[in-house]
């Protein structure tokens, strides 16, 4: 998936080459993967989109990207034998997926123990996360930079 700037500049570059068969044939196909996009997965161990915070939680999460909004759904684990309140999961270091300055977004997880919050530079949660624990967060959309 790419940013609005990155289709614009695919599109012109083919415009600016020769107008073959080929060259429109790739420019709609960079356009149609804009489209209908696949998911990408992130974890804790990989942190190709995003950078762990912290020591004691891992993640895997799931980005699926229409233009400029997004759908993320994962899990959190407190590998930690104590109880957490309030911190950051992990950071975004993909500008691709980043939400756009200003978003603040409170969600509860899936059993509505866990208080997730979503902002413009990173996701943690505000509330009490229990010990030794796993919980899952559903789709929630945001808007990404462009």
């Amino acid at each position: 998936m790419a940013t609005k700037s990155q289709v614009i500049a695919s599109v012109n570059g083919y415009l600016t080459e020769v107008i073959e068969i080929d060259n429109h044939r790739a420019s709609m196909l960079d356009l149609i993967n804009q489209l209908y996009p696949t998911a990408v997965t992130d974890t804790h161990l990989t942190q190709t989109y995003t950078t762990k915070a912290g020591t004691v939680f891992n993640y895997t999460i799931s980005l699926v990207k229409h233009g400029n909004a997004v759908h993320i759904s994962g899990i959190v684990t407190n590998t930690s034998g104590l109880s957490v309140t309030g911190q950051d999961v992990f950071d975004f270091k993909d500008t691709e997926y980043q939400p756009i300055t200003g978003t603040s977004q409170s969600f509860k997880d899936a059993t509505n123990t866990v208080d997730f919050i979503l902002r413009a530079n990173n996701f943690g949660f505000s509330s009490v996360f229990p010990p030794l624990s796993t919980y899952f967060f559903e789709y929630k959309f945001y808007i990404a930079k462009d």
